[in-house]
Order: structure tokens, then C-alpha cells, then sequence
């Protein structure tokens, strides 16, 4: 299972998470209406000049220091402060929380700028770059239909822009978010239309293939995700990826057959790193997340910290990881310096073999790759990282 990630293939604006909504009353963009340039400032009034210091009178010596007073019993006297944080990472994810809403407020600042930019200049020479920065800070705020609205005005205006294909999908992923799934699907169909490799380059057709497909799997439609690596794979098929991407197709469209079937399990005699037995049995009745990765792994180093988040948010509610490390079969001394110094809590498999048998039961040939499992033990979904894959784990503990 070698995933569009595992070649590093980017597309920078197509494929950039969404921020996370944080409530705030005044976080919603109105509808987008004219705005009539601002009065200028008035001058600044002018500034009375400083009166005399007056002498400072004598220092006053130090009054003694009265001896503390006894401390009162537990429950007695004033109500205690705010409580302090039962982990460092509730603490953390506290300041994220801050952190992510003064981004937000920043963002909705910099829209209701560029907004006014448009109104006030609309011949200017960047005026269509800044249209497009319109839609992309909308996606970002989640404020899913003026993101529509604004990646229209974009078309309709700069039909054969720089920024069509980034217009393209905000409309579509937008679309998505409302729950327009007609609409979304006929505005991910224009998309992969209006991408070829000769124009856009052949990452971008892979970055809208692949988010097409991955609606579509979010949306439970394996038949159709299917149907939109094939339409991948004839895309490129005259690109010098041709035979690499044919094969990333060919592998996501095998994960998709594992999809709502019952996990494989381990090879007997899979191991941790303590030496006890490893089945997938043993988490049967909770939602486990398998990841496969490894020590030399910059991009799972990278994602360690969603991850330890993850757990320590949803462990007591049923939750687990197990890890499975690629490493080669003499580096376990190294796997478990790694997981000391990074505090891993869940279990990790290691095998001393030329090959590791687990990884070569799922196929998988690169890292990191994830495959999550629900409660009765069936695959759920492959491949997800990052923000979607906390989601996907929320609902899956939640019931939903």
C-alpha cells in the first residue's frame, strides 16, 4: 500500500488542511457586499507640553514583615483558582485551542482586508490573485458557502487563471462540508477535467484525483473511489510517472477492497518489544489504530505528535495504538532507545526478520502508513494522517 504520501508528492495549495473551527461570535463572514472607501483619519491632536516633576518626598523605611499566616485546612476559606490541569497535554491543548483561535481572528482580520482591497481596487494588477487569497482564507475559516461564492466570483471573472484548479477545489471541498453531495461530486468531476499534466503538472492531477477519491470514500462510495484511480491512471499514462503513478493507483484501489472487511490478523509469534504476544484479539471491543513506521521516518517523527495527542484524548474511552516498526531486524536496540526518548506509550512490534511479516501481510511498502479498525474489528479507513484522522477517531469512539 504505497499512498499518494509515500512518494512525498505535494500540492501545496490543493491539498492544505482546513483549520480546525473555533466558536467566536464574530467569526462568521457576512455576505460579501461593496464597501465604500474609508473617510481619512483625522490629524492627530496636538500634544500639551509636559508639566514639572515635582520633588520625590524622602523614602519611607521598610515596615517589618509580619510572620505568614497558618495555612487552613483543605475546603476552608476562599475558593480555590482555576484548577490546574490534570496532564501537561490537557494543559497544552488548552494553549492550542488559544492558539488556533487568535490564528483564526487573524485570518477573519486579513479576509475583511483583502475584501476591501477588491472593492476599492478593482482594476488593480493583482486584483486576481487577491480574489483567489478571498477563497482560500474563507476555506481556511470554514465558512464553507462564502468559500463557494468567492471561488466563483474567481471563475466567473478569471476563468483561465493561475488560480482555476485552487478555485476549482475549494468549490468542491466546500460543497462537500455543506453535505451537497450531488453538487460536490459534479464540482470534483470539473475539476479532474480541467487538470492535465501538459498545464498544471502532473502532481496536481494527482492532487485532484486523489481528493476526488478520497470524497468518495468518505462518502462510502468504494465503487466510485475506485472509478477515480482509474480515471487517474489514464490521466497520466503518457507522463514519465506513468508506470510509478499506475502503481500508486493499483495499491490504493487494493486498499480499498480491505475497506469494511475484518482485519487481517498478526502472524503468530508477532512480539512487542517486552516480548509478550501480539494479536489483533486483544483489542477486540475498542477502535484501534495500527501504524506501521519506523525510527528513520521523518514524516512519522512528524505526525508522533498528533498521534500522543490522539491517545492521551480518547485512551479512556476506548481507544489504542499499536505500532508495527520497519526497522531493519538488527535495529531494535535503536527502536527501543526511540520510543524511551519520545515516551511512546502504546505497544510496538519489532521483528528480527530479513522482512517484516506484518507489514508484508498488509503490503505495505512505505511509511507511515495507518490503517484504523472499529470496535468489531473491521477496517474502517487507510492511509489517513493528521487533523482527518483525529476525526475519524473521535467519531468512531463517539458511536457515530
Amino acid at each position: 500500500m504505497r499512498a499518494a504520501r509515500t512518494f512525498g508528492l505535494m500540492v501545496p495549495l490543493l491539498l492544505t488542511a482546513s483549520v480546525r473551527a473555533v466558536a467566536e461570535d464574530d467569526s462568521t463572514i457576512p455576505n460579501p457586499a461593496p464597501r465604500a472607501p474609508s473617510a481619512p483619519a483625522a490629524p492627530p491632536a496636538p500634544v500639551a507640553p509636559q508639566a514639572p516633576v515635582a520633588p520625590q518626598a524622602p523614602v519611607a523605611p521598610p515596615a517589618p514583615v509580619a510572620p505568614p499566616a497558618p495555612v487552613a485546612p483543605p475546603g476552608a476559606g476562599a475558593p480555590a483558582a482555576a484548577a490546574v490541569p490534570t496532564t501537561l497535554q490537557e494543559l497544552q491543548e488548552s494553549f492550542d485551542d488559544q492558539e488556533k483561535a487568535a490564528s483564526r481572528a487573524g485570518k477573519r482580520r486579513r479576509y475583511d482586508a483583502v475584501a476591501a482591497y477588491v472593492t476599492a481596487r478593482p482594476n488593480a494588477r493583482d486584483v486576481a490573485e487577491a480574489r483567489a487569497e478571498l477563497f482560500r482564507l474563507a476555506s481556511a475559516l470554514e465558512a464553507w458557502d462564502v468559500a463557494i461564492f468567492r471561488a466563483d466570483d474567481y471563475l466567473a471573472r478569471h476563468p483561465l487563471g493561475a488560480d482555476e484548479v485552487g478555485a476549482r477545489f475549494a468549490k468542491a471541498e466546500a460543497l462537500g462540508k455543506l453535505g451537497r453531495s450531488a453538487e460536490a461530486r459534479a464540482a470534483y468531476e470539473l475539476l479532474t477535467r480541467a487538470v492535465n499534466p501538459a498545464k498544471h503538472g502532473a502532481n496536481t492531477v494527482l492532487g485532484a484525483w486523489n481528493a476526488y477519491a478520497a470524497y468518495l470514500t468518505e462518502l462510502n462510495d468504494l465503487e466510485g473511489a475506485r472509478a477515480a484511480w482509474r480515471g487517474f491512471k489514464a490521466a497520466t499514462a503518457t507522463t514519465p510517472q506513468a508506470k510509478a503513478f499506475a502503481g500508486m493507483a493499483d495499491e490504493e484501489t487494493g486498499n480499498l477492497d480491505l475497506v469494511r472487511r475484518e482485519a487481517r490478523p498478526f502472524p503468530a509469534g508477532t512480539l512487542d518489544l517486552a516480548g509478550r504476544p501480539v494479536a489483533l484479539s486483544d483489542y477486540r471491543g475498542r477502535v484501534l489504530l495500527i501504524e506501521f513506521w519506523a525510527t528513520w521516518c521523518g514524516p512519522c517523527t512528524a505526525e508522533l505528535p498528533t498521534m500522543l495527542s490522539a491517545y492521551e484524548r480518547f485512551h479512556d474511552r476506548g481507544f489504542d495504538i499499536l505500532g508495527v516498526s520497519i526497522d531493519a531486524g538488527g535495529e531494535v536496540g535503536r527502536v527501543r532507545q526511540y520510543v524511551a526518548e519520545k515516551q511512546v506509550p502504546w505497544r510496538i512490534t519489532h521483528s528480527t526478520a530479513l522482512k517484516n511479516p506484518v507489514a508484508d501481510l498488509w503490503g505495505v511498502r512505505g511509511v507511515p502508513q495507518t490503517i484504523l479498525v472499529d470496535r468489531d474489528g473491521r477496517v474502517v479507513r487507510i492511509g489517513l494522517r493528521g487533523m482527518p484522522l483525529v476525526r475519524e477517531i473521535g467519531r468512531l469512539v463517539n458511536g457515530r
